[in-house]
Parts: structure tokens; C-alpha cells; sequence
């Protein structure tokens, strides 16, 4: 999951996404989180994260999505997101 406090475009997202792309990782299961490149209206930063996925509850969620899970193995917990896996 790659979260980032921006737009994706041309951002952390994208360098990371080319060097994926370079080393052949195309299994790799990626999730961005990130502005839209778009205007955002003007509100509470913690609204605006909301809206765009950049909260608590959206980066569980891309964090589910990423490993293929609808269930709860990603929670979280306090100021943590915890992803229990089996190896």
C-alpha cells in the first residue's frame, strides 16, 4: 500500500509504480492512496483525509484490497494498522 499526502501523479506513487514496472514485479499487488488530482474543497484536514481515503479507516481498507481480504484481518489498533498474515 502506498499512501501519500498528494497527488499520485508524478509523486512518490509513480516513482515507486516505474520501479515495479522496471524489475518485472508485475505479480506485485499494489494499492495507491492518494489525492486526487483534482480541486479539493476547503474543510477540516481530517475531513479532506477522510474523503480521499487518507484515513485510518481508507488505508485499512487499500490494506485489504491489496491482500485480496473482505475480512478482518487488517485492523486497527490505537494509532496502528495491524495485518495479521499466514505464511
Amino acid at each position: 500500500v502506498l499512501i501519500e499526502e498528494n497527488t499520485a501523479l508524478g509523486g512518490f506513487a509513480s516513482a515507486v509504480l516505474e520501479c515495479v514496472s522496471r524489475q518485472r514485479l508485475l505479480n506485485a499487488r499494489i494499492e495507491v492512496v492518494a489525492l486526487p488530482d483534482s480541486f479539493i474543497e476547503h474543510g477540516q484536514a481530517a475531513e479532506l483525509r477522510k474523503r480521499c481515503g487518507l484515513s485510518p479507516e481508507g488505508i485499512v481498507n487499500a490494506a485489504r484490497r491489496a491482500v485480496g481480504e473482505s475480512n478482518n484481518r487488517a485492523t486497527i489498533k490505537g494509532d496502528h494498522i495491524v495485518i495479521r498474515q499466514s505464511i
